[in-house]
């Protein structure tokens, strides 16, 4: 049945910060830890808000209210502080207007307040497709389409994506 509630695929992920909530922009911690659960061999990862722009490490969004979720079956116990990041799917995520508005269809990055995204609008890492516009001013909630990516800026009016460049501004690529 469709409600047209928002709904998203989770995983639980573990963290040592307890004010980890709904809404925020997470990334990863280091390597998964090999684990053996009832016999069978599996893995547990840990999180912590984004700390700065484009963060290449943006795993994903800690989810509201999974529909499916993943990892909670014995993987993690509560001295983990198990989260459930939403890996795909529709979500309300913090959002700061730091890099200009939010329309409808603009790409999210994390920003430098931590577990809050914004705006991209340069090539680098993503999590998501804003589905709603923010243009107040401090941080507040808009859902989001979480799909973690590669950015890669803004094709020209050619439709050939020119002088893609790292944040120093050496060339990435070109491409005619």
């Amino acid at each position: 049945d469709c409600n047209g509630t928002p709904t998203d695929l989770a995983e639980n992920f573990g963290t040592s910060d307890v004010s980890i909530e709904a809404g925020d922009v997470v990334v990863i911690t280091g390597e998964a830890q090999k684990i053996t659960v009832r016999g069978t061999p599996t893995s547990k990862a840990f999180i912590k808000k984004s700390e700065k722009p484009y963060q290449s490490t943006v795993v994903g969004v800690v989810s509201t209210a999974p529909s499916e979720l993943y990892g909670d079956d014995g993987v993690f116990d509560a001295l983990d502080n198990p989260r459930p990041v939403s890996l795909a799917g529709r979500v309300p995520l913090k959002v700061t207007t730091a890099n200009g508005k939010i329309k409808a269809g603009d790409v999210i990055t994390s920003s430098d307040t931590p577990g809050v995204g914004m705006k991209a609008t340069r090539a680098g890492r993503v999590v998501g497709m804003a589905l709603e516009s923010f243009a107040t001013d401090g941080i507040g909630k808009i859902l989001v389409f979480v799909n973690p990516s590669y950015y890669l800026g803004e094709l020209l009016a050619s439709g050939s994506l020119d002088n893609v460049t790292n944040p120093d501004g050496t060339l990435t690529a070109k491409y005619q």
